[in-house]
């Protein structure tokens, strides 16, 4: 790519930052605080709670700056007694001229995932477990909120007698003494600038750089298209090897490249769901993973093969009575807890069994643990419900202290064996995230549910595709300044597998299915990777546009993007419970691309045009419609758009530098590759070599090649 078309867009891109001039201040008057933004007043008074009221035995909430956002804490004196379920908390007498406003909740009974909720008054908001909160006041300016977890507390938002603030519990004896974060909140013009400096800077705060997005890299073995067993073969009651290989054959069979599997959860040998041993169930893998991993590299071509474990063992930890039970007896600690979280308050709590956090031997099981999966040939783990620390805490630990322990020795053996490579999973609470530690990739969605296991509707829990997509882009909001988020897998041969697979294209986060052997749908498929499996992925997140952030389930157009080196994806849908919905698109819905001239490339229309930034396209969709747009700057005499065979199109343009009369880009790999002129060119080349092309309402196209192996190919287009 030339060095003044990148200058000119990262110009563009730029430019809707936030003025230096707009600061926060923090003004006292009678031993009350209040906050200041652009001159007006945003939140005032910040008064220290606990549930019974009583604050005596603590120390005022204490305010300061952090560049242009605002830190909360308090202390703790010594000789407080903090109990098991009881909080204490940071609560605000008013938010002046607030306007609406949307809180992260994390939803019961699973405690897992979080979801958006609108919020048109304050008291509007849930009493505790909001994970991030972003409003906007009349003038347009907008406030974001992310409380704090840390010494044992775990911090969440909430709603207290109609007051907005946040709540800490610890749900063990907590005697620690001194200084506690409580929350961030900060205030700006661009949301989305507002939402990563609140992120970075309570990141900071907490001793967690590492946990920065921007810290991190994607993991190379994820950088292809995978596979997952778990609906596949029955929620894994068809697991075996010959069903697993058959089902990747099935793929190749196809003409699909796979990269990897995960082979998910039904290979453990438990007994009532705790953990006997680290060793497959016989029954289901006779001849262990070790074979299995080999045919799957040697007979099928994968490149790497994951696999599925849970945090603490397995659903109900570790079998005490079991041989992996008797080895760490001296170091097991219980709690208790429903059979399942859907059981209701009258089900007798059952008894379950893990390592204490402060014994050696949490390091000694997953060292061993990860060793072994390490040996049987996998190269990156998936690891799941990593909620239940908070039931594991209550009336043994504080909560963030026992996260901490076994995150960081779950990490640094994941680290050892793995490369650090594992997906985070069951995750959307502040115990888990704030402890992902160096680890980039998580789920940021509950399960993808087919409408067979009943995956429809739009209720935002165990909806359809509209709803799980919509919980996914809200929670990229506050996840993707973390990780990687996962929007889980899904089956191309579902009913909206299109409308599926365009946000997993368009999103920086890895790409799976789930497909039954037969049931893949090749057209669906195809575009999401090169001919190798190799994914092409965009550079930042899949992120709302400004003008959806407080629509959720409204009938309107719901807008995303995401940018590449050059170019930005745009997806729009139908999420609403509407035969129809209206509107417009715009370069403009793609924060920062707010001047110039752009070519908008109609994906499933396979149609081009040009635009200025403030041009406005009707767009209408029925229910479930959905459309896939690149917007890329425009050039003369043409603007190369990439392979067009590809939902991300424009991002397979791996290099691009234009001349007066024309341009040199490289591709990614073979297929059809299309530029938008008003005339045809005289010369077209692939490789260094003239070949024939076609020109017609608007597109040259020409077709590359597709070789044995996939290779990257130089275009040259000259008028």
């Amino acid at each position: 790519m030339s060095e003044n078309l990148i200058l000119a867009f990262l110009f563009v891109f730029v430019q809707h930052g936030t003025s230096t001039n707009d600061v926060t201040k923090i003004l006292r008057h009678d031993g009350n605080a209040s906050f200041y933004y652009g001159g007006k007043e945003r939140l005032n008074g910040a008064k220290l709670v606990t549930e019974s009221g009583n604050s005596d035995n603590l120390a005022v909430v204490s305010e300061r700056l952090i560049g242009n956002n605002v830190l909360f804490s308090t202390n703790l004196n010594k000789g407080i007694y903090t109990d098991s379920s009881s909080f204490l908390g940071c609560f605000f007498d008013s938010v002046p001229n607030f306007a609406r406003g949307v809180s992260i909740w994390r939803y019961k009974p699973w405690n897992a995932w979080t979801k958006p909720i609108r919020i048109n008054k304050i008291s509007d908001m849930k009493d505790w477990d909001v994970q991030f909160f972003y409003w906007q006041y009349e003038d347009g300016v907008y406030g974001a909120a992310v409380p704090l977890s840390e010494k044992g507390f775990r911090t969440t938002i909430g709603n207290f007698h109609g007051l907005f603030g946040v709540k800490s519990l610890s749900y063990a004896p907590n005697d620690y003494t001194g200084d506690v974060k409580l929350l961030i909140v900060g205030f700006g013009k661009n949301p989305f600038e507002l939402f990563r400096s609140v992120y970075s800077d309570a990141l900071t705060l907490l001793g967690k750089k590492e946990n920065k997005i921007e810290n991190k890299k994607f993991p190379q073995s994820l950088d292809y298209l995978g596979w997952c067993t778990y609906n596949a073969l029955d929620m894994g009651r068809d697991q075996d090897e010959e069903h697993i290989v058959n089902a990747v054959k099935s793929f190749n069979d196809k003409g699909v490249k796979l990269g990897w599997l995960i082979i998910d959860d039904g290979w453990f040998d438990v007994t009532n769901g705790s953990l006997n041993s680290f060793i497959p169930n016989a029954k289901v893998f006779p001849h262990g993973f070790k074979r299995l991993n080999e045919r799957l590299k040697n007979e099928c071509g994968l490149r790497d093969v994951g696999v599925w474990l849970c945090f603490y063992g397995y659903w109900n930890g570790i079998n005490k009575d079991s041989e992996l039970g008797r080895r760490y007896a001296s170091d097991l600690f219980s709690w208790l807890q429903k059979p399942r979280p859907t059981d209701s308050d009258t089900v007798r709590k059952v008894k379950y069994y893990f390592i204490r956090p402060d014994s050696k031997s949490l390091d000694d099981f997953y060292n061993n643990w990860y060793k072994y999966i390490k040996s049987q040939g996998f190269s990156f783990l998936k690891v799941d419900n990593q909620l239940v620390t908070e039931r594991m805490a209550v009336d043994n630990y504080p909560v963030t202290y026992l996260s901490e322990a076994m995150h960081k020795s779950m990490n640094r053996y994941a680290e050892k064996y793995f490369d650090g490579i594992l997906i985070n999973c069951m995750d959307m609470t502040a115990d888990a995230y704030f402890n992902f530690g160096k680890s980039s990739v998580a789920r940021g969605v509950e399960d993808y549910f087919p409408e067979r296991d009943k995956g429809t509707g739009y209720d935002l829990e165990r909806g359809g595709a509209a709803a799980h997509l919509l919980m996914a882009l809200y929670n990229n909001l506050y996840f993707s300044q973390l990780v990687y988020s996962d929007f889980d897998m899904f089956e191309s041969g579902n009913t909206n597998g299109f409308y599926h697979a365009i946000a997993r294209a368009a999103q920086n986060g890895p790409i799976y299915l789930t497909d039954k052997i037969g049931e893949q749908k090749i057209e669906v498929i195809k575009p999401l990777s090169y001919s190798d499996g190799k994914l092409i992925r965009p550079k930042t997140p899949l992120t709302i546009s400004e003008d959806c952030l407080f629509q959720l389930q409204d009938s309107a157009l719901m807008k995303a993007y995401s940018l590449n080196n050059h170019s930005a994806m745009l997806c729009v849908w139908n999420m609403s419970d509407a035969e129809s919905v209206s509107g417009f698109v715009s370069a403009r819905n793609i924060n920062g691309m707010n001047t110039g001239r752009f070519v908008i490339y109609d994906y499933f229309e396979g149609i081009a045009s040009v635009v200025d930034a403030d041009d406005k396209l009707p767009l209408k969709l029925n229910r479930m419609g959905y459309k896939l747009y690149h917007f890329i700057p425009y050039c003369f005499p043409a603007t190369p758009i990439g392979l067009i065979g590809k939902y991300n199109c424009s991002g397979s343009i791996v290099d691009c530098h234009f001349y007066k009369n024309g341009f040199k880009v490289i591709v990614g790999d073979g297929g059809e590759f299309a530029a938008n002129s008003n005339s045809a060119p005289k010369m077209a080349s692939i490789d260094g070599a003239q070949c024939s092309y076609s020109y017609k309402d608007g597109l040259v196209k020409l077709s590359i090649p597709q070789g044995e192996n996939r290779e990257e190919h130089k275009i040259v287009m000259l008028w």
